[in-house]
């Protein structure tokens, strides 16, 4: 039986790959790399830091993962101040969650700062939040869901999890969670291991999420 909903944060509750996008644009542009969004696409889902790593690696860089992945960050906030949206649906289903007593968690590959900034004043409706800075492994690791089942005190069959990433429903499926996805991200497709694929959440309801 289904006690907690963990939801992914940038994609899933606010629109923000954009502007996540446009930020890594910026950085790129600031250090001369050469590279389009699209050759870290891939990472999407990852903590930055494993993407500072990541471009190290693949394109013989030498970024500061701590340094460079808060200077990412601030770029981030500077260009979306005041431009950050809720995701139509996401409001109406936590209302739904909540009235039904189901627990609900943020589980995000970005920092608590970032969290924060994304969500402002709804992030009260949360029973928990897990952030990269409580694990030592992101998605596609387990690591993160399995923490926030641990703090929303659930079993992981207890859970399900709402991701837009491939690397999310990777994760949310090796700990043992359901898991939703909604196309705000990546294809139909490429989300194909997920247990229930959307276009959006505006349908999804507690009736729909107990059926699973």
């Amino acid at each position: 039986m289904i006690k907690g909903v963990i939801f992914d944060n940038d994609g899933v509750l606010v629109d923000t790959e954009g502007l996540s996008r446009k930020s890594w644009i910026i950085f790129f542009k600031k250090y001369n790399l050469g590279l389009r969004y699209f050759d870290i696409k891939g990472t999407i889902g990852v903590t930055t830091k494993e993407r500072i790593k990541f471009i190290n690696k693949k394109y013989k860089r030498n970024f500061d993962a701590n340094k460079h992945s808060n200077e990412k960050e601030q770029i981030y906030k500077k260009i979306s101040k005041n431009r950050i949206k809720v995701f139509s649906g996401i409001k109406k289903l936590i209302k739904d969650l909540k009235y039904n007593h189901i627990k609900i968690a943020v589980a995000s590959s970005g920092t608590k700062s970032k969290i924060r900034f994304n969500l402002g004043g709804f992030l009260k409706k949360f029973n928990a939040i897990v952030s990269c800075e409580d694990i030592t492994r992101g998605k596609p690791s387990p690591k993160i869901f399995l923490k926030a089942a641990k703090k929303l005190h659930l079993k992981p069959s207890e859970c399900i999890v709402i991701e837009d990433a491939i690397k999310g429903v990777v994760a949310a499926k090796k700990a043992g969670m359901k898991c939703i996805a909604v196309t705000n991200t990546f294809s139909r497709n490429e989300l194909k291991g997920a247990d229930l694929i959307v276009n959006n959440l505006k349908k999804i309801n507690y009736d729909i999420i107990k059926r699973l």
